[in-house]
């Protein structure tokens, strides 16, 4: 079954989501894509969608390609500059993966068509005296009148960490210095790993928040966050924590919706054990972000509202059921199980008996599922957890503890 409410490609392999943005009166989504296979290829591609309320998708051809000797178009980030649109993109050469480039390219105004000016990469590489081993994934924002970029780093290959520069063009770029960076040796609040892939910085209810997704060991770990203080040049983290729960939610990627809101996308991973097929990923559905203290809350964007119904009967292919219980509860579709349990501190959803995913607890747990996508957020807690589960439509939902609320789709 393809998901309803979460985009996946037609055909291929698609991952990292970015440069989403509104313009015109609809959304654009890029991603990182390969047309030619259901598997990863270093000659990433950037696909493009568009859509009117972030949940119903249209794929359009093929943004930008290799090019030029380029072995690959990997992750960054799109600004409107004057209402022009610019993509910042990591341009892969041989035999260096680890080490990219930041290259753009200028679109038309319908952002289907884009030519690469300038040619040469904006940014060639990091600078060579601080010993970096990983430089990828360009984001761009407007600050006063210039443009500031973050972009994802190793330090020799033990210190995660973020580099900026700032511009007054987009074109001449300048190195501003190491603006946060943390070993990979480092626990407290949350594991934050030795490359930082993927990393946003953004202010959100009077603080700053540095959001990126862990790499480490040659392995994809989930998405976390530090919450502080950014002075233009420094973020300094008052605590760390985790944001992803679950092993499918990586690359996260923020954007402002159509009334200002921040936003975030993700990947979402295909299971290890999945048979492959003719197309391979999806993306999350689009979560507005909040501050409670230091713990970035998620809740599902308001296109997403719908009106309840009773919980009797099949769910069908895509529902949210937000469960209410002070006490322990249990929620069921056919193999699919939420349980809840205050007194281990957990919410853990299975499959068949098997633990899937496992969060901290909450008095009230909001759980949607998509086909085989499952998203689950909790109130109090950071973050969205997310896995993926067979799909059974017809199944009948049960619940044993506290109340649902149901909406279908």
């Amino acid at each position: 079954m393809r998901p309803l409410l979460h985009f996946t490609p037609r055909t291929g392999w698609i991952n990292d989501p970015h440069g989403v943005v509104h313009a015109d009166g609809r959304y654009h989504l890029f991603f990182q894509h390969n047309p030619a296979g259901s598997v990863w290829a270093e000659a990433i591609h950037w696909g493009h969608a568009v859509s009117d309320d972030l949940l119903t998708w249209e794929e359009l051809p093929v943004a930008l390609s290799p090019d030029g000797g380029e072995a690959g178009c990997w992750s960054g980030s799109l600004v409107l500059d004057g209402g022009e649109p610019v993509l910042f993109y990591t341009r892969v050469r041989q035999p260096d993966w680890a080490v990219g480039q930041v290259a753009v390219a200028r679109g038309s105004k319908d952002l289907e068509t884009w030519r690469r000016e300038p040619v040469d990469a904006v940014v060639p590489g990091p600078p060579p005296e601080l010993g970096v081993t990983a430089f990828r994934d360009p984001a761009v924002w407007r600050a006063g009148d210039g443009w500031r970029m973050l972009v994802g780093a190793s330090l020799a290959g033990v210190d995660g960490a973020a580099l900026q520069y700032s511009s007054d063009d987009l074109l001449g770029w300048r190195f501003d210095g190491v603006v946060a960076q943390r070993p990979t040796t480092a626990r407290e609040g949350t594991r934050t790993g030795a490359m930082w892939e993927c990393p946003h910085l953004f202010e959100l209810d009077g603080s700053w928040v540095l959001l990126f997704s862990v790499w480490a060991d040659e392995t994809l770990h989930h998405v976390a966050y530090g919450v502080g203080d950014y002075d233009g040049v420094a973020f300094t983290a008052r605590s760390w924590h985790r944001f992803g729960h679950g092993e499918q939610m990586y690359a996260t990627t923020t954007f402002l919706d159509a009334d200002g809101r921040r936003c975030v996308l993700s990947w979402l991973r295909e299971h290890a054990d999945a048979a492959p097929g003719d197309r391979a990923g999806a993306h999350s559905l689009p979560w507005v972000l909040r501050l409670d203290g230091d713990t970035l809350v998620a809740t599902p964007h308001p296109n997403l509202c719908g009106e309840p119904a009773p919980p009797a009967g099949a769910l069908g292919p895509a529902a949210q059921v937000v469960l209410a219980a002070d006490g322990p509860a249990t929620v069921t579709r056919g193999a699919l199980t939420l349980t809840t349990d205050p007194a281990a501190g957990t919410v853990t959803v299975a499959e068949g008996g098997a633990p899937r995913l496992t969060m901290p607890w909450g008095p009230r747990v909001r759980l949607i599922v998509d086909a085989d996508i499952v998203e689950v957020a909790v109130d109090g807690v950071a973050g969205v957890g997310s896995t993926r589960c067979a799909p059974e439509p017809d199944a009948p939902l049960a619940v044993e503890g506290g109340t649902v609320a149901v909406t279908r789709y």
